[in-house]
């Protein structure tokens, strides 16, 4: 057994300073189900895949806690991204593109 929050402070985060911790779940798998998981998005959250708005460090959070738990983030977590989407208009070119 290995509690969710153990999994994103040893292999997500390390180093970052936790503001808000939320509940998610457990996962009862081992840690090559975790590697597993966390390779399998690898290509579509690559280091040259980020962007603020689009593809940012909670996008991918939400898409391993759906691999792994079968549920999403709460909503609240990544809606300022999701409102930058809405007004993707009005942002700068460099805010929309893919990292170099």
């Amino acid at each position: 057994f290995i509690s969710f929050n153990h999994l994103i402070l040893h292999y997500i985060l390390l180093g970052a300073k936790f503001r808000e911790s939320i509940e998610l779940g457990s996962f009862d798998g081992g840690s090559s189900e975790l590697q597993s998981a966390i390779s399998d998005l690898r290509d579509e959250f690559g280091p040259d895949r980020y962007n603020l708005i689009r593809r940012n460090c909670n996008h991918f959070a939400n898409a391993l806690v759906w691999r792994l738990l079968n549920r999403t983030l709460p909503g609240h977590v990544n809606r300022l991204a999701d409102f930058g989407v809405c007004f993707s208009c009005i942002l700068p070119k460099k805010l929309l593109e893919e990292a170099p």
